[in-house]
């Protein structure tokens, strides 16, 4: 199991669920579990192309291993939901007007970019839990405290990732000034957002989702009052073709509610059979 963790959060919000999970006999004998840290801060593509890499290493160190199940709360089910799909040239073409080989870029720029926006589902990937996943995006990365939030932020991307030359180049750069960072990329109205959810994740990966809803109840499309955990709304979480969708009497951190690890366990369980 890799556990992704979310916005301006570490690998230890997941202690509360590994200390439950390995509290579970079959569980145990069953799973071994990782985390994977990035910085929170980047545009989420990033550290997505990170971890691509990373289980490239794992997959030449320990050839064979058996199958991975990711489990990505919030800006984390952002990530897995990159790992599951086949991008084409749709993330690309959001981004920048030409085809990577005609940008003018270094080889070294080109392929960086490239490994970002241009991707295939995981091979080695099995199976996808989504907890509080922000999907398409939330309303409060736009308003006031998103917007703040963006400006403390600021430019968390160095120049030695991403130029100032490819930041201009891009479509949305040269309205922005400064490469994108995670609270940019979390507006419901990012061009990128809409180009991920076009996206189909690969058919032979099944993948679950567990909302939460914080009892105030609601509707389930952007029709007010909306059905939310606080900070991500129904219509953001909700993946159409889900095989299974868990909706629980919680605010954001549905890991940590003894609900959503239940389902956590539940989906385990039938992972194993």
């Amino acid at each position: 199991m890799i556990f992704i963790h979310g916005l301006t959060n570490s690998p230890s919000t997941w202690a509360p669920m590994v200390d439950s999970l390995r509290g579970d006999p079959t569980i145990r004998a069953n799973y071994q579990f990782w985390v994977f840290a990035y910085p929170s801060g980047l545009p989420y593509p990033m550290p997505t192309a990170t971890l691509r890499r990373q289980l490239d290493k794992i997959g030449k160190r320990y050839p064979g291993h058996k199958d991975i199940v990711v489990v990505g709360h919030s800006m984390g089910g952002m990530i897995s939901r990159l790992l599951i799909s086949d991008s084409g040239t749709t993330l690309w073409d959001t981004a920048f007007e030409k085809p990577p080989g005609e940008m003018g870029f270094d080889e070294k720029t080109r392929q960086s970019l490239s490994d970002m926006l241009i991707f295939k589902a995981r091979p080695d990937i099995a199976r996808v839990i989504y907890a509080s996943a922000s999907h398409r995006g939330s309303e409060d990365a736009s308003g006031f405290m998103g917007r703040l939030g963006a400006k403390l932020i600021g430019k968390p991307v160095p120049g030695t990732m991403i130029s100032d030359e490819v930041v201009m180049a891009s479509r949305h750069g040269r309205e922005r000034g400064r490469a994108p960072n995670a609270i940019d990329v979390l507006d419901p109205d990012s061009p990128f957002l809409a180009a991920v959810d076009t996206l189909t994740p690969d058919p032979g990966i099944p993948y679950h989702s567990i909302i939460g809803d914080r009892g105030k109840g609601g509707n389930l499309n952007r029709t007010k009052p909306i059905s939310t955990d606080g900070i991500v709304p129904y219509w953001s979480s909700h993946l159409d073709g889900a095989q299974s969708e868990k909706i629980i009497p919680s605010e954001h951190w549905t890991i940590l509610h003894p609900e959503g690890i239940a389902e956590v366990k539940r989906i385990l369980h039938l992972h194993i059979k």
